[in-house]
């Protein structure tokens, strides 16, 4: 049986260039620099995001 995925990106640093990143959607997503506080909290935003979606979408399969 294959491994779940995991529901939300994991905050990343950018070997070379410093700057944050996630995988998200199948490509890089560059939030800045590497834990500066707009970095941080773009990927709140983003895992915010996530969190909403996901559950507007479980409660709709969930409702008949």
């Amino acid at each position: 049986m294959p491994r779940p995925k995991c529901q939300f990106p994991s905050y990343c640093k950018h070997p070379q260039q410093n700057s944050a990143r996630c995988w998200l959607n199948r490509r890089w997503v560059t939030l800045g620099r590497y834990d500066s506080p707009e970095s941080r909290a773009e990927f709140a935003r983003i895992c915010a995001e996530i969190s909403a979606t996901s559950d507007q979408a479980s409660v709709a399969r969930a409702a008949p």
